[in-house]
């Protein structure tokens, strides 16, 4: 009980999907900071299969105790589901040895000539970002809000233009329904050591100078034009 005259502590309560392995400076860290703090009342639920065996969000079972806990409504929702399988430096395979593509622009939910072990591979990624599309679609149904990360599309690489989610329709109409928006960053103007284009689409207001808002531009030969200023920054010389 609060002494009286003070006002309550907001409620925050957030679901963080694929939130990787528990971290000294995680998004939960401060966030149990600030509820010790007294600052917030915190409700948080953390899952990847890294933390637990019972965090395996192949299972429909879990995704379906997801998608009605978000649909009691106010939950934030953070989403960062794997990109392993959408990498530019698979397209750097005939100059570096390496794992070689396996979706592009044409083919951006996978190449249907796949072997059957990667075919696999793409369609559970591809069920990922499903999942993720129905847990933030119901989000804001419901009163809440979500923030997904992923890789920028950063257009043409060695004669190729890789496949990107942000090239998926589904991505698209998830941002009309919910008037969302999507924005750019280089993490290292949030204190990364590298670059790291990486994209943010949320259903929030960000007002930031470090973030470059719309989508993706390219010209006609998808060659990336923005919107996030590339002058200076390492990937410029070194993955176009």
């Amino acid at each position: 009980m609060l002494p009286e005259g003070l006002p309550a502590k907001p409620l925050v309560k957030v679901i963080y999907l694929f939130a990787g392995k528990r971290r000294h400076s995680d998004v939960g860290s401060f966030l149990r900071k600030l509820e010790a703090e007294g600052r917030i009342e915190l409700q948080l639920h953390e899952f990847d299969i890294e933390r637990s065996d019972d965090h395996d969000l192949r299972r429909q079972d879990l995704w379906d105790n997801i998608h009605e806990l978000l649909g009691q409504g106010g939950w934030f929702l953070i989403v960062s589901p794997p990109c392993n399988t959408f990498s530019r430096a698979r397209f750097q395979w005939r100059k570096y040895p390496g794992p070689r593509p396996l979706r592009n622009r044409t083919w951006p939910k996978g190449f249907p000539w796949l072997s059957r072990e990667n075919a696999k591979v793409v369609a559970e990624a591809n069920e990922f970002i499903l999942q993720c599309l129905k847990a933030c679609t119901i989000s804001a149904q419901s009163g809440g809000w979500y923030f997904w990360e992923h890789s920028e599309d950063l257009g043409l690489v060695q004669d190729e233009v890789p496949g990107s989610i942000w090239q998926w329709t589904e991505i698209h109409e998830l941002l009309a329904m919910s008037s969302g928006c999507t924005f750019e960053i280089h993490q290292c103007h949030f204190g990364a050591l590298t670059p790291k284009p990486t994209r943010f689409m949320c259903n929030v207001k960000v007002s930031n100078k470090r973030c470059f808002h719309g989508l993706p531009q390219f010209n006609n030969r998808y060659k990336y034009l923005g919107p996030l200023i590339t002058a200076g920054c390492m990937w410029a010389q070194t993955c176009s």
